[in-house]
């Protein structure tokens, strides 16, 4: 059920998704991932969200980084979470499937947003179910939160524990749902190789100099460590997830299928450039898992 729910609908969610995942596959952790170049907050990711959305723009996508915030109600905790979103002006669908929405959500670690602690084995599952990269409506995503929240909520009960506020279906539609920001492309950064030493413990380093334009157009700079160890950790962990569904779905292709569905045996380019490419990544997926366990 779950997996009919999250499975790409239309054209037009079929070649995004296919697109974000290429541009996920081939991102490089040791010169790609710019984390926070102004300092501050945990980076969490947004190296990753910045990079994919320059290269769906690349592509011809009105995409950005949505940053959401929501204040503490209730039993709601406030917080903020980003994710990323594509907008098609004035494109009419050509399934009737597919909801008339013009925005997708783009999700790139749409299963690490549902674990919790001791999952019975139907839990389990449900997560498993879920896509790495969850890309769709706000319809299908608010359909998929209500069917997980519910599902926590038996599981733990089901282990004697209590729902975590950041587990309730109140909080989960606040991250999606909440007023957003939506990032400008003034705010992708432009990388430029520099050396220097490091700044931490005293020892070298790789460093990157970073240049890009601010919301007024200025000029900035700045100095930071090249290695994001957490989100380098989090893209690997993606990459190896997203290989795995890849070697999956091409598996799948070569089960016999109704002459009648012409439908299921249409590819989109991109579709069909991913299963290709997806030899090139079998030996980047044994060095991955070595680096995971």
């Amino acid at each position: 059920m779950m997996q009919a729910l999250t499975a790409a609908h239309g054209h037009l969610e079929r070649e995004l998704l296919a697109d974000v995942k290429m541009t996920v596959l081939n991102i490089d952790e040791d010169t790609d991932l710019i984390c926070n170049p102004e300092g501050g907050k945990e980076c969490k990711g947004g190296c990753t969200k910045r990079f994919v959305v320059k290269h769906l723009k690349a592509l011809g996508y009105n995409s950005a980084v949505c940053k959401s915030r929501w204040p503490s109600s209730g039993r709601v905790p406030g917080g903020e979470y980003e994710y990323i979103d594509v907008v098609f002006d004035g494109e009419e669908s050509e399934d009737d499937e597919e909801s008339s929405t013009d925005r997708y959500i783009l999700d790139l670690d749409f299963q690490a947003q549902f674990e919790i602690a001791r999952p019975t084995q139907q839990y389990e599952a449900a997560l498993k179910s879920l896509p790495t990269i969850f890309v769709g409506t706000s319809l299908k995503l608010k359909q998929v939160l209500e069917i997980m929240s519910n599902a926590a909520k038996i599981s733990l009960k089901q282990n004697a524990m209590h729902l975590p506020p950041w587990r309730t279906l109140d909080y989960m539609n606040a991250k999606w749902f909440s007023n957003f920001e939506r990032k400008s492309s003034n705010d992708l950064l432009v990388s430029v190789p520099f050396k220097g030493p490091c700044s931490s413990g005293g020892g070298g380093g790789s460093r990157h100099r970073l240049r890009w334009r601010d919301n007024n157009n200025h000029h900035r700079f700045a100095v930071v460590p090249l290695e994001a160890k957490l989100c380098g950790e989090q893209l690997r962990r993606t990459k190896a997830s997203l290989l795995a569904e890849v070697k999956g779905a091409a598996l799948s292709n070569l089960l016999p299928r109704s002459s009648s569905s012409s439908s299921s045996r249409r590819r989109s380019s991109s579709q069909a450039n991913l299963m290709l490419k997806e030899k090139h990544f079998v030996i980047e997926a044994s060095s991955i898992r070595t680096k995971i366990f």
